[in-house]
This record gives C-alpha cells, sequence and structure tokens, in this order.
C-alpha cells in the first residue's frame, strides 16, 4: 500500500449487486434498484422545444412578409404540405441563426395555435433539414392534428417541437 493508495490491494473485489452476504430482503432490493437504473440510463432525453409568434396570412405563395406565416393552402394548414416563416417574428426577433438551432435530421413538431382562440390550432410534422431561403424559411409538413376550427388571419404562436 502505498501513501496515494489508501486501499490495500490484498482485498477481495467488492462483490456483484444481489450477491452480496446480506440477508435475501436487502439482495432482493439492490437488484431492483440496479434495473430500475438500467431503465433510467436508456431513457430518451426530454424533448426541447422552441416558440414564437407570427401573423398568419392568407396568401399561398411564398415568399412571407415579415413576421409572417404562409403555407401553400392558405389559412386550411391541415392541409399544407409547405409552411413559410419569415425570418423575423412578430417581436422582431431575427431567427435567421436561431433556425441552427432545430434539428437538421429527423422531423419537428409544429403546434401552431391562434393567439387569442384555443379552438383554432393544428399540429403538423416538419421534416429536415428545413430548407432556408433569402427571408424566411420553407417547412415541408404533413397534418397530425388539429381542433376543429377554422383558422383566421391574425397572430398566432407556433411552437416547435423535437
Amino acid at each position: 500500500m502505498s501513501d496515494r493508495d489508501p486501499l490495500p490491494h490484498d482485498q477481495p473485489p467488492l462483490p456483484i449487486i444481489g450477491q452480496e452476504d446480506w440477508g435475501d430482503d436487502l439482495n432482493t432490493y439492490l437488484n431492483a434498484l440496479d434495473s430500475r437504473l438500467t431503465v433510467l440510463e436508456n431513457l430518451p432525453p426530454p424533448p426541447t422545444s422552441r416558440q414564437g409568434e407570427w401573423n398568419l396570412v392568407s396568401t399561398n405563395t411564398a415568399p412571407p412578409a415579415s413576421n409572417q406565416i404562409r403555407s401553400n393552402s392558405g389559412l386550411d394548414l391541415k392541409s399544407a404540405t409547405h409552411v413559410w416563416l419569415a425570418n423575423v417574428s412578430n417581436a422582431g426577433i431575427d431567427w435567421t441563426n436561431l433556425w441552427s438551432l432545430l434539428p437538421t435530421t429527423g422531423t419537428i413538431e409544429m403546434y401552431i395555435q391562434k393567439k387569442n382562440d384555443a379552438t383554432k390550432w393544428v399540429k403538423l410534422t416538419a421534416v429536415t433539414p428545413l430548407s432556408q431561403q433569402t427571408g424566411y424559411v420553407d417547412f415541408t409538413v404533413s397534418y397530425l392534428d388539429d381542433g376543429g376550427a377554422a383558422f383566421t388571419t391574425g397572430p398566432v404562436m407556433i411552437v416547435f417541437r423535437w
């Protein structure tokens, strides 16, 4: 034993969990605890999200003007295959560089809700990578779910979740 190593090397190795000589109850408990830790280690990371506010307009062509969201199906977002978001949101935030926070592979959930009416919402899946254009980004989307009420023009909140 050296000064740096306070444990003698001639000690037997630590017992394997569940095989300690502590009695059946404690060994059962330790086995259950070890199983739970293994499950926790294998859990996926929690979802990440970003959110912003844009103005929904009925125009069904790109490009959107500053602070606008448009789709190729106008206000019928559940039929959209493309959603276009201006780089600048209603709050005046320039998302040009923030788009890079979204994943480049896989899918992104887009939850779009009318700012002042919780009955008007739609959930879409956006395929990555995003298509960044001059002044806006193009999301290729597919429909997941909606609240049943038709959208009208005006401010909407958008949550991006992956």
